[in-house]
This record gives structure tokens, C-alpha cells and sequence, in this order.
């Protein structure tokens, strides 16, 4: 069973939901997976209007982008059900009831868990979580082709990063700790945990599903194999 972290930043663009969205709902209807959706901009649009409100804690700001991510989740499990396809009942909580839902259900989606950190930490919480039946794999489809060495928005003639290490993530970063509306194609803070955990991370662009189709029938793909070790 596939364990996916979804962007939110893939579900919305300025004219409002993402074309490549309908592709994305094409793909888990013929496929097992659990999706850990982010919250992208409509989180981040949230965390700024609290933060105008005079609210600075973090578990506060964290709190509402949860909720955002949840609810970017039953867009896509409304889509999904509106089509006949069969999710899971209840969304999952937490890591633990995602993997125990895995084990009956062909299709579980669901958002953030708790303050302190991003979807991909929950993504990579419920790889572990499930073992042997997500094959120590997180793909993470994001806006980008992958990881670069520096900022492609910004610079255009950045380089695409096709395999690269956690510890060598780490160092080009060098983030040191959680913020709430952090905006990388990983979490930073989820590369130690990758590495303690031995999962391998692949980073693909969420708005060109042919390419992550290749990726998982050992075909050739553009983006970024993040190894543990």
C-alpha cells in the first residue's frame, strides 16, 4: 500500500481548485493508498489572520492549519465518495489509527494530527506505523519536480537534486526547529526521523501524475530519491 503526502499547494490555485487534482482523484480510484493531505496556502492564509489577530502562540497557529488539512482531506473524500469509490469512515486522528485502518481499508485519507509538526511528519509516522505493508516508502507529490539546490522560484537556473542523503538535506538547510506554515518540498524536522526509521522519501511533482505513474512501475521519472542513509 502506497503511503502519500499530498500538498495542499496542489489542491488550489489562483483561479481556485487545481486542474491536476481531477487526475489525482483518477489515480487513487485504481489504487491502494493512504494520503496525508497538507493545508498549502488556505492553512497558511489561516495562520496569517491569527497571527493579524494578535494570537503569536504556535500550538494555536498549528491547531487551525489542522483543521485546514482535514478539511482539504474530505474535499477529496467527497470528491472520491461522489464517484462510488469506498474510503475509510471515520478520518484517522492519529498515525496509530491510520496504519490499523490500512489493514481493512483500500483507501484512507486524512490531514494533520497534532501542534509541532507538518503533514509529512505524519506521513512518515504512518509509514512506520504500518511496517512492512508501506515498504519504508513515503512518496511525496508536492508543486515542485523535486528538490534543487537552491530556490527554483527565485532562481531559475537552479539544479534539480536527483538522489541526495537526509543528513545532506539537513545540512543544506540547516532548519533547526518547527514553525508553523513552513513551505519545503519535505519538513525539515522529518528527515531525522526518516534516518532513525530507515524510509526512503521520493519527491515528485503532484501536477504531472504520468511521471509519478512511471516512478511506480520502475520506469524513468523526474525528481528527487531522498535516501535515510
Amino acid at each position: 500500500m502506497l503511503v502519500v503526502s499530498y500538498g495542499g499547494s496542489l489542491l488550489f490555485d489562483e483561479k481556485g481548485i487545481n486542474p491536476s487534482v481531477k487526475d489525482f482523484i483518477s489515480f487513487l480510484k485504481k489504487n491502494e493508498a493512504v494520503v496525508v493531505v497538507g493545508g498549502g496556502p488556505v492553512a497558511r492564509t489561516y495562520i496569517s489572520a491569527l497571527r493579524g489577530l494578535g494570537v503569536s502562540r504556535s500550538d494555536r497557529l498549528d491547531l487551525i492549519a489542522i483543521d485546514v488539512t482535514r478539511l482539504n482531506a474530505k474535499l477529496l473524500g467527497h470528491a472520491l465518495s461522489s464517484e462510488g469509490v469506498v474510503i475509510n469512515g471515520e478520518m484517522p486522528v492519529d498515525e496509530a489509527l491510520a496504519a490499523k485502518a490500512a489493514k481493512k481499508a483500500k483507501l484512507i485519507l486524512m490531514g494533520g494530527t497534532v501542534p509541532g509538526q507538518t503533514t509529512d511528519m505524519v506521513a512518515l509516522k504512518v509509514c512506520a506505523a504500518m511496517g512492512k505493508l508501506a515498504e519504508r516508502k513515503l512518496y511525496n507529490l508536492t508543486k515542485v519536480d523535486g528538490i534543487f539546490d537552491s530556490n527554483p522560484s527565485e532562481n531559475r537556473n537552479a539544479k534539480l537534486i536527483e538522489s541526495i542523503t537526509c543528513t545532506e538535506l539537513e545540512r543544506m538547510w540547516n532548519v533547526k526547529e518547527h514553525k508553523p506554515g513552513l513551505n519545503y518540498p519535505i519538513e525539515p524536522q522529518a528527515l531525522s526521523f526518516a534516518k532513525d526509521y530507515g524510509i526512503e522519501m521520493f519527491v515528485v511533482n503532484g501536477n504531472d501524475m504520468q511521471n509519478f505513474s512511471a516512478l511506480l512501475s520502475g520506469k524513468k521519472w523526474r525528481g528527487t530519491h531522498v535516501l535515510p542513509r
